[in-house]
This record gives structure tokens, C-alpha cells and sequence, in this order.
């Protein structure tokens, strides 16, 4: 008698609960069904500063978020600008379940170009370029608005909510380069030999990034030189800061440093490759590493040779989050 009681219950509780199911759910539109949502949050961890903090809404006022398909073909870009940011900014794409790949992009001004113009369903994640704009000597001489980048593979479902965090790196790095003149005695240089110098850094591939960040060469050199540029008052040294784009492993950056002649002629006093100057810091041997930070320090020693041609490589010292080392090898 019971057990044919609790079945008759187990039996009217389990046909509820199918009623509801068809009355709460299928519905014509499906207005009644549940729904998932599908959002993207970002962050910003600046490892520069030791306690790492999320600077996303303090460093990043706009950001252009790229949404490619699982065939790598542009859908839509979403720019959304703060004044600043709430810590709870949210982005919702707007997409239906499938795979698709995110790029943002943060800070983009008129100092960068995006190329090709991008046509939904057209323009493809592979032809996707960012470009560092030069002047008509290819050159770049002021500090960068700082831009910021993520890329990431996600998967979208209808029902499930689910937010994705974009954790962004910073693609502009600030080089102090400082320039030091000593006699052979070693005590500093008693002549202006900072005069006519000039420092530069020499960029073969021209500052272009695809989509992923990488780097690709655009056919046209672009030269950074320094957007402030000091001399002591003995003219033995000089003081300058460069601003830069994404330092990335293996590329081939040059760092130089010649001195202008009064016949006009050009001599170079020291040449090396700057990202594997960087990379000699025990802090920044890989990419991940270069990405952690923003900030560079560079001194380089030189001897007077007297004759004003050149000068003999003494030295240099690379400080990174505070830690300098010495090299005596550097020169190349």
C-alpha cells in the first residue's frame, strides 16, 4: 500500500517537473528558456611595480576588441573608451556558440595604423597588421602613447554563463640610455666629448606587429632617437630616454652611438643589438619576461682616444626592476 503511494508521488513529481520544462522553456521564441551570457573582462598586471598590481582601469582609456571566427575571418570590433574604466567593465560580444579568436587592443591613436581596412567576413586574423607611424624620414623622436595588447582562443556556449579575462602586456618600453667619457687614468673625460654625439635606436622591420603580437617586417627601417636628451655641464656625459615599441626576442634592434665630425663625415663610437643587450639581465632572458617589463636601464663607459675619431668601449651596465649587472663584452 505505501510503496505503491510513494511511487504514485515519484510519478506525478517527475511528470511537474516535464510540465514546467514545456511550459517554461519551449517556447516559440525561446524567450523562456534559459539563456547564457558570454562576456570579456580585462586586466592589466604592471610587474614593473613589485606588487603587481591591475592597473587596467588606471593605465588603459580605450579599448578595441577584434572577434575573428574559428576560420580566422573578421566579424565585428567592439571599441568601448573610460574616463576611466569601472573596475567591473564588462564587454559583451554578442556572439552565438561557436570558437572564435579575440584580439584587443588598448590605447590605439592616431600615432599607430591598422591595416588592411577591415570587412566583416572578408579581412583575415593573418593579414591583420599594427604599424608604428614614422615621419617621412622614418623616424620617431617623442614619447609613445602606450598601447596595450591580448589575444585569446575562446569558446562560446548558449546556455552556460561564462566571462573570459583578456590579461593585456604594455607594447611601449621606456630605455634610459646614459653615456659616460673617462681617460685612459679612468678618472671622467676633461674634454667635451659628448659633443656632436648622437644616439639612436635602428628598428630594420619598422615597428609593424600582426595580430599575435609578433613582429613583421614592413619593408621600411624606422629610427627611434631619444624624446629627451641631456648633457652635463663638462660635456663627459649624456643622458637620454627612448620610447619604444614591443621588445621581442630575437630581433634585430640597433643600438647606436656616433659622434659628428667637423668635415661632415659620421663615426660610429659603439653599435650593439639592444634586445640582446636586455636579454643579458638574469630578469629578462625570454619574451615572457621582456613582457613583465617597461622600463630599461642602459649605461655605457667609453675611454677618450684623444685623436676625436674614436672612442674605446670600457663597459656596460644594464639595470632592470632595480638590479644592475656589468658587461664587459657588449661591444659589437
Amino acid at each position: 500500500m505505501h510503496s505503491t503511494f510513494y511511487r504514485k508521488r515519484r510519478m506525478v513529481a517527475y511528470i511537474s517537473m516535464l510540465l514546467w520544462l514545456i511550459t517554461g522553456c519551449v517556447n516559440e521564441d525561446f524567450s523562456d528558456c534559459p539563456q547564457g551570457s558570454f562576456q570579456v573582462a580585462f586586466e592589466y598586471v604592471h610587474h614593473t611595480d613589485n606588487t603587481c598590481p591591475d592597473r587596467f582601469n588606471i593605465d588603459v582609456q580605450q579599448i578595441d576588441l577584434y572577434v575573428f571566427d574559428a576560420a580566422g575571418c573578421f566579424l565585428k570590433c567592439i571599441t568601448r573608451k573610460g574616463t576611466p574604466f569601472p573596475k567591473d567593465f564588462r564587454v559583451d560580444p554578442e556572439l552565438s556558440a561557436g570558437s572564435y579568436t579575440l584580439v584587443a587592443w588598448g590605447n590605439l591613436t592616431d600615432e599607430v595604423t591598422l591595416q588592411p581596412v577591415f570587412i566583416a567576413g572578408q579581412t583575415t586574423l593573418e593579414q591583420a597588421l599594427l604599424s608604428l607611424n614614422a615621419t617621412e624620414e622614418r623616424s620617431v623622436n617623442y614619447k609613445l602613447t602606450p598601447v596595450f595588447h591580448a589575444m585569446k582562443q575562446v569558446e562560446v556556449n548558449d546556455v552556460k554563463e561564462h566571462t573570459e579575462v583578456l590579461s593585456l602586456i604594455k607594447n611601449e618600453n621606456h630605455l634610459h640610455l646614459n653615456v659616460k667619457w673617462f681617460e685612459k687614468s679612468g678618472i671622467p673625460c676633461i674634454h667635451r666629448c659628448a659633443d656632436g654625439v648622437r644616439v639612436r635606436v635602428v628598428d630594420p622591420k619598422g615597428a609593424t606587429y600582426k595580430f599575435d603580437n609578433s613582429v613583421v617586417a614592413s619593408g621600411n627601417e624606422l629610427t627611434y632617437y631619444p624624446y629627451q636628451g641631456t648633457n652635463n655641464d663638462a660635456w663627459n656625459q649624456f643622458a637620454g630616454v627612448f620610447s619604444l615599441m614591443r621588445l621581442v626576442e630575437g630581433e634585430k634592434l640597433t643600438l647606436l652611438i656616433e659622434r659628428l665630425m667637423q668635415d661632415g663625415t659620421i663615426k660610429e663610437l659603439y653599435r650593439s643589438g639592444l634586445v640582446e643587450l636586455i636579454r643579458m639581465h638574469p630578469y629578462t632572458r625570454v619574451q615572457s619576461e621582456l613582457d613583465r617589463q617597461d622600463v630599461y636601464e642602459v649605461e655605457i663607459s667609453l675611454i677618450d682616444d684623444l685623436d676625436g675619431d674614436t672612442d674605446t668601449y670600457m663597459q656596460t651596465a644594464v639595470t632592470v626592476s632595480g638590479w644592475t649587472i656589468i658587461l664587459q663584452d657588449t661591444e659589437m
